[in-house]
């Protein structure tokens, strides 16, 4: 993966991406930094469908570590949540998971 551009700490966002890859198996996971809302955007995949969209907090990757970051995913039941999000907007943040329109 390329290294991206952004205040992120690169290896989280690697980090992120890989947690996504490996939890949608053949779906594409593309991202980017988003300026105006201080977050990493994920792009998820399939075909030329897009199937889920996931902003993550800036201050959610200063905040924790690699090793606080994964647990935190596992114990949000981070993959099943996007899931079920289907392509409604998913952000992720200190205060957990919230999927828009819920």
């Amino acid at each position: 993966m390329p290294k991206l551009k952004g205040p992120i700490d690169q290896a989280k966002v690697v980090q992120i991406a890989d947690t996504l890859k490996q939890g949608f198996r053949g779906d594409e996971v593309l991202d980017s930094y988003d300026e105006d809302r201080s977050s990493q955007f994920y792009r998820i995949s399939r075909g030329t469908a897009l199937v889920h969209r996931v902003y993550v907090s800036k201050g959610f990757l200063d905040d924790n570590t690699a090793v606080q970051i994964d647990q935190l995913l596992q114990a949000w039941g981070v993959v099943e949540k996007i899931r079920a999000a289907g392509a409604r907007l998913v952000t992720i943040n200190s205060h957990g998971i919230q999927i828009v329109g819920e």
